[in-house]
């Protein structure tokens, strides 16, 4: 937008925010993963399975995830699982991967669960800023694999590249699943990650315990 004042025209640059109110609009969020989203209203989804908007398999990863900002507005999404063409599937997260410029902030998620391996009650993967969230979830199905040290689950994220901060989880596992490879908060903690003011209520820590085998990465 350009602005003339007094004979001197200035640039500016106005970001417009897509409304997110049900859950079709939460889903139709993959079709255009570099927009602004803000809630404006709570959404109760029953029970019920919700697209990933950034799937590991449809070929999101750190540079072509999740890249807009998703503003929930202070508002709850709530009763959820996250799957992929309609099917439980690994990676799945209700963001998926949370790309460099990805901002996830001010929503709550209650009742979210966990029904595969690589998930977390917000995102798969978070290369950008997660902040002043709250999540509560339930693991209910986990069977670990060989590779699960690089591949845990997490209250908020299965695996932090990114920025966390300002977030309170509140995660309930199923009796007997292995706790291994769960972190309150991520499951995997990768070097030159940050992750700040963040608490959780949960029969686990903060990250998992196991030590990764990738290059780079280390737990807290």
């Amino acid at each position: 937008v350009s602005v003339s004042y007094e004979g001197e025209t200035r640039e500016h640059t106005i970001s417009a925010y897509y409304e997110v109110s049900d859950k079709a609009s939460l889903e139709a969020i993959r079709n255009n993963v570099d927009g602004w989203y803000k809630l404006t209203n709570n959404i109760d989804l029953e029970g019920g399975l919700v697209e990933t908007l950034a799937h590991y398999s449809a070929g999101h990863n750190s540079a072509s995830g999740f890249k807009g900002v998703f503003d929930g507005n202070g508002y709850t999404i709530s009763n959820f699982y996250a799957g992929y063409n309609g099917a439980i599937s690994a990676n799945s997260s209700l963001f998926g991967w949370v790309g460099t410029t990805g901002v996830v902030k001010n929503v709550n998620l209650i009742g979210v669960e966990i029904r595969n391996r690589i998930a977390g009650g917000l995102a798969t993967a978070n290369y950008g800023t997660i902040e002043n969230c709250f999540v509560e979830v339930t693991v209910v199905e986990y069977v670990p694999t060989a590779t699960e040290p690089n591949n845990p689950i997490g209250g908020v994220v299965s695996k932090n590249y990114g920025k966390i901060e300002n977030v309170i989880t509140v995660v309930k596992i199923k009796e007997g699943l292995n706790t291994e490879y769960i972190g309150g908060i991520v499951g995997f903690h990768a070097t030159g990650s940050s992750m700040t003011n963040c608490y959780t209520v949960a029969p686990v820590g903060l990250t998992e315990t196991a030590t990764p085998t990738a290059t780079g990465a280390a737990m807290e």
